[in-house]
């Protein structure tokens, strides 16, 4: 905060922006600047979430019931939107976290999360079945489900709903992402070992309607439409969003079987806010989203898919493709690729916030989810009801000496229902039905005992318990366990800051589809008996000026009593590794602003995985990559390009020895006799490039049109020859063998109008 002639000049993060504070001019008591700067620095995203925030600014803003001859200075917000978007750019608070904003994730033209995410660093989106198209978000190198999604600093997504519900979350009526890394990224949320991804909803701050409509290859098609609304008293403030996207199957490769499946999705909500009285709040939120998955074979509609089921067809190995060769022609049945997964998910969200005083204000909150998954993987069934409550009382506290307190009690109550004929019908396989429940209790000390130095210590303890009720034996978790983590952040001067953080997670492993990727035609079980147990450090140091933004940053987990699959019996079952996994990472991301218009970013990333990590592993991720990307934004033109490469990789390390492309059944006994496996798969993954880019015009100040391209070089597997099909070393197949995209290029077009 700087002194100036007109009154306090203040910079807010861009955080600011789609908030009620955008464009405008503040007025603010010189009494309560401190405080102001306070709520801007620390309120938002990563240590808490916006809606905390709100009600921390409640908390910490008001410092004299007496303001009758208070002087009112002006206090300007300076734009810096576009600061905060350059890669290496931090969000301006006390843990380190990145910012994906909803001008990026236009220009990305992302339809849903995982499109918005996947360039981020320290974000890896996982395609980890050919067939079904599941994607994983993995953070710091962690499993897809050590990572926690909010929605609006709310934990709405359980270990099944965060398997098949990554695509059904639509970008319609995002107003930013936050992404925190590391064990102990939420106070709310400590299966967070991996990291958080907080999805804000875009705040109405006036009357104004956005319609996209675009098309494109392969069948894409997007729909959206977002409104928002603001009362004459400002009093009620409404945002409502819904989008329709959907693409075709892909076959690269002509051999009649996807190598990425058909995807549809729609999603709506309505967010309503309205201040009650001058300390209360309310904000209510509904939401619905259906998701449909069909992948295999091409040619054939989901209908005739499921009636070759019913008709009892099956193939040996050799009929299953030419030759027995997964490169050539598909000539089974088509029930014998098929994966259909359909989802449907409703939620709803009330929270109250309340300024009990001058220093302490609460907020209640009260979630309920619900997700049902209707899946068939090649012959094996599996439904799946996943209802979810959550509730969470909240108070913080504006204290003396520089400190602030936040600190409640939090409740999560999960029931799972599945249902499969394939399971029903055998005595030696058991349900993944459980009941799980999470009672926790936490506080947290922010202090500020200088201008440079900012220090936040937390502490939760949760009772966790875990009922399998599937399981014959019943087995049960039930442990209580304790999870400190320290965030500090060191303001060398005006351009320097260093972060430091440690934490420790925990997360009870709930269901297969945690880790298997869903051909289970010979069914699951389940032997959790023991809760994952992390523990992560990192250290971030960043550079900030007007033009240039630069942060590198090192992050280490580890993860005791981590969930992975063991086959060996013959039963895919989910169990508990005896050994710790650790995972180590260190990225740099830089960022230049050339002009007002002109900017250039560019970002590294390294991983590295303990041996016994890899093993439980489902497909290799990535060890190293590199980003280099060009905007520009003018007043009539804009322009985006991404250029991503991606460094080899030993797939031998990950378990893809002993796959091959062809199996010989010369004697048709199904089962692998000497030299009838044959072309073996290399374990050789090469570095590739990929590139995005869009153009936008702007026709008006209401209407534009666009075009662009995912992947324009065409990388894919199918387009390399590169099958992601496979025989194992037991002549079983699979679909797996992944290692690069599984779509290749997509050109699209579309106009937006905005009234």
């Amino acid at each position: 905060m700087t002194e100036s002639t007109s009154g306090l000049v203040l910079c807010l993060p861009d955080v600011i922006q789609g908030s009620l504070f955008e464009g405008n001019r503040i007025m603010v008591r010189a009494d309560q600047c401190w405080s102001f700067v306070a709520v801007c620095a620390l309120g938002w995203g990563g240590l808490m979430t916006p809606a905390e925030a709100e009600t921390r600014e409640g908390a910490v803003s008001r410092q004299s019931a007496d303001t009758n001859n208070v002087e009112l200075q002006d206090m300007e917000v300076l734009g810096i939107r576009k600061q905060s978007q350059r890669r290496g750019a931090l969000l301006d608070v006390i843990q380190k976290t990145e910012l994906v904003t909803d001008d990026q994730i236009e220009k990305m033209h992302a339809s849903m999360l995982t499109e918005a995410i996947a360039r981020e660093t320290g974000v890896r989106v996982s395609n980890e079945c050919a067939m079904c198209g599941v994607k994983r978000v993995m953070i710091n190198g962690m499993k897809g489900e050590h990572t926690t999604v909010l929605i609006d600093g709310v934990p709405l997504f359980s270990a099944v709903s965060g398997f098949y519900g990554m695509d059904a979350i639509t970008s319609a009526g995002l107003g930013r992402i936050e992404i925190a890394r590391g064990a102990g990224a939420s106070l709310i949320a400590p299966e967070a070992i991996g990291g958080t991804i907080n999805l804000v909803t875009k705040r109405a701050v006036k009357d104004e309607t956005v319609f996209d409509a675009a098309i494109g290859e392969w069948g894409y098609q997007r729909l959206s439409v977002v409104n928002t609304a603001v009362s004459d008293d400002k009093a009620t403030r409404i945002t409502a969003a819904g989008q329709f996207d959907q693409r075709d199957r892909y076959d690269g490769d002509d051999n009649g079987v996807s190598e990425n499946p058909e995807l549809e999705n729609l999603s709506v909500f309505g967010v309503i806010s309205h201040d009650l009285t001058e300390r209360d709040a309310l904000d209510l939120r509904l939401a619905y989203y259906r998701s449909s998955v069909f992948g295999g074979p091409m040619g054939v509609d989901r209908v005739r898919a499921m009636s070759s089921y019913v008709e009892g067809t099956d193939s040996s190995p050799l009929d299953l493709f030419e030759n027995g060769d997964v490169r050539e022609q598909f000539t089974g049945a088509p029930w014998e690729t098929a994966e259909i997964v359909d989802t449907d998910r409703r939620e709803f969200v009330a929270r109250w916030r309340h300024d009990l005083n001058d220093n302490t204000s609460l907020m209640a909150t009260g979630a309920y989810a619900e997700h049902i998954q209707d899946s068939f993987y090649e012959g094996f069934d599996y439904y799946a009801d996943d209802d979810l409550y959550y509730v969470d009382l909240k108070f913080i506290t504006a204290l003396g000496g520089n400190h602030e307190l936040t600190y409640g009690v939090d409740y999560r109550d999960e029931t799972l229902r599945s249902d499969s004929a394939v399971v029903d019908a055998r005595d030696d396989l058991d349900e993944d039905s459980y009941d799980h429940s999470d009672l926790g209790i936490y506080i947290q000390d922010v202090w500020s005992p200088t201008d440079a130095l900012e220090v936040s210590a937390a502490l939760r303890v949760d009772h966790i318990t875990v009922d399998f009720v599937g399981k014959d034996n019943g087995d049960v978790i039930d442990e209580s366990l304790l999870a400190p983590r320290l965030f500090v952040r060191w303001l060398h001067n005006e351009h320097w800051t260093s972060r430091i953080s440690a934490g420790k997670g925990y997360r009870a492993p709930l269901s297969i589809f945690e880790t298997e990727h869903g051909i289970l035609s010979d069914g699951f079980n389940i032997a959790i008996t023991d809760i994952e147990e992390s523990l992560s450090a990192g250290y971030a140091l960043s550079y900030e000026s007007a033009q240039f933004s630069a942060t590198a940053s090192l992050g280490f987990t580890d993860v005791e009593n981590a969930a992975a699959t063991d086959d060996s019996t013959g039963i895919i079952t989910l169990i508990n590794t005896d050994e710790t996994v650790s995972a180590t990472t260190a990225d740099l991301a830089l960022g230049y602003d050339f002009s007002s218009q002109w900017s250039v970013g560019f970002g590294v990333e390294y991983y590295n995985y303990d041996d016994a990590y890899k093993e439980t592993l489902a497909i290799a991720p990535v060890e190293t990559r590199a980003k280099f990307s060009l905007d520009y934004t003018g007043d009539r033109n804009q322009f985006s390009a991404t250029l991503t490469w991606l460094g080899s990789r030993d797939l031998e390390e990950y378990g893809y020895a002993d796959r091959y492309a062809v199996f010989n059944d010369a004697n048709g006994d199904g089962a692998p006799d000497p030299g009838e496996l044959q072309a073996p798969k290399s374990t050789d993954a090469e570095a590739y490039f990929t590139l995005d880019a869009r153009y936008q015009r702007n026709i008006n100040k209401t209407v534009s049109v666009y075009l662009g391209g995912t992947n324009l070089f065409d990388y894919s597997h199918g387009t390399e020859g590169r099958s992601p099909l496979l025989w194992d070393e037991t002549g079983g197949y699979d679909v797996v063998d992944i290692f690069a995209p599984l779509r290749g290029r997509v050109l699209y077009a579309g106009f937006k109008a905005t009234f």
